[in-house]
């Protein structure tokens, strides 16, 4: 899914009137670029969606990377191929200590450490496709959230608290286990 998608159906369900032209452009071209560029409104709503991957990522369905890096101190976040937020196992033959530092990530070992890490993703653009973590989440959940964000800097307080209990629950739904349900076949005697 695209950045795109997810603002086409929270352009609908706001009623914000963005021109439906900028929604079937597969390419970005000049026009569709002075077109994003110069929509107040279409700038806000790919920034929401910014923020809802990100509190996506963050909260509730973590990002999750594997990365080599070379120990020896402090290994600063900008070596890091993603933006971390939680180091979740770093290994070099067995387990090794670290400590989280203001500049970088501080390892008890030299060399190369295989890092396990959580991350924030990136900064999307209109056409960019979204990181969600699988395919649990949809473009309506994701919608929600956007129209949440969207309403909260408008401030319009209501209209985003029934937003984001929508979000809430359609996340929920979507996070919850769902497996097949069995019962043991009777046997008649």
């Amino acid at each position: 899914m695209k950045v795109r998608d997810i603002i086409r159906l929270a352009d609908a369900m706001l009623g914000t009137d963005i021109d439906q032209r900028v929604f079937v452009k597969e390419q970005m071209d000049d026009e569709l670029f002075d077109a994003v560029k110069s929509d107040r409104t279409l700038q806000k709503l790919v920034g929401c969606v910014n923020l809802a991957l990100c509190e996506l990522a963050e909260e509730y369905l973590p990002l999750t990377a594997c990365q080599t890096v070379t120990a020896g101190g402090i290994v600063p976040y900008a070596r890091f191929e993603r933006s971390p937020v939680q180091i979740l196992s770093a290994r070099q033959g067995g387990n090794v200590r670290y400590v989280y530092r203001p500049d970088g990530v501080e390892f008890e070992a030299e060399g190369d450490v295989e890092v396990e890490y959580t991350y924030r993703p990136g900064e999307r653009g209109f056409l960019d496709e979204v990181e969600t973590g699988g395919g649990q989440i949809g473009v309506r959940t994701l919608a929600y959230a956007v129209c949440a964000e969207y309403c909260l800097q408008n401030g319009d307080y209501d209209e985003a608290q029934v937003w984001d209990k929508r979000y809430k629950d359609n996340l929920l739904n979507a996070l919850s286990k769902k497996s097949e349900i069995s019962i043991k076949k009777r046997e008649w005697r």
